[in-house]
């Protein structure tokens, strides 16, 4: 086992979205709150499992922490629609068909990562290598993560611009709004900069923390204010 600078943007992140869902619990009444605890639970799964990810030291426990991270992954994007939906149940209206629609790519998704050496769509290849004391997994992306990513970013896109047409309804809510756009897009760049060549290494992946600092700066203003 190993524990290096690497390991604690994961824990960070894990601690305040734990944190998060914790309080969002207390806060049942408030519409959306449910949506938005699952939210911070995915969050929370995400971050622990990539933590894990960074202590292990042998390639199939970090393989398996990168397989299991997706649960969280693909719960996540699911989890902040359903919130948007819920939140603007007053303005706007989805039917159950659209939201299982919306569940199947991140559904193939999981399943891809879970079975990925029989196919290499997620992960062409992995290999552990060792860098100034740290053992870590490096991949080489195959065809369906770039899906899985566009995907993502679509379905946090959509959400986020369902939530600001409802909250322009609504003039009381401007930091509200500002929040709901801005939240998501912290996390977004932390995951563009993390794939992007600009990133001094392979480990450097603030993708984490950056969700859960942007949905914790949106938790404060839902908490405050309600539709």
């Amino acid at each position: 086992m190993q524990l290096t600078i690497w390991s604690l943007p994961p824990l960070i992140a894990a601690g305040v979205a734990l944190a998060a869902y914790r309080r969002l619990r207390s806060n049942p009444q408030v519409p959306g709150s449910h949506a938005l605890s699952l939210l911070f639970a995915a969050l929370c799964f995400w971050s622990s499992t990539s933590a894990i990810g960074t202590i292990g030291t042998s390639q199939n426990a970090q393989l398996l922490a990168y397989q299991l991270a997706y649960v969280g992954i693909a719960s996540a994007t699911i989890a902040w629609f359903l919130f948007a939906i819920t939140y603007s149940q007053r303005v706007l209206h989805a039917s159950r068909r659209l939201i299982n629609t919306i569940c199947v790519v991140p559904g193939i998704t999981m399943g891809l990562v879970m079975t990925n050496s029989t196919h290499h769509l997620v992960w062409t290849s992995w290999e552990m290598i060792q860098v100034d004391g740290f053992v870590g997994l490096v991949t080489e992306h195959g065809i369906w993560f770039y899906v899985h990513t566009i995907y993502s970013c679509c379905l946090i896109l959509a959400a986020t611009a369902i939530l600001a047409f409802t909250l322009t309804q609504f003039r009381q809510h401007k930091q509200t709004l500002l929040a709901a756009i801005f939240a998501p897009l912290i996390g977004v760049m932390a995951n563009l900069f993390y794939l992007s060549p600009a990133n001094p290494s392979p480990w450097f992946d603030m993708t984490t923390l950056g969700f859960v600092a942007g949905s914790g700066s949106w938790r404060e203003e839902f908490l405050k204010k309600t539709v």
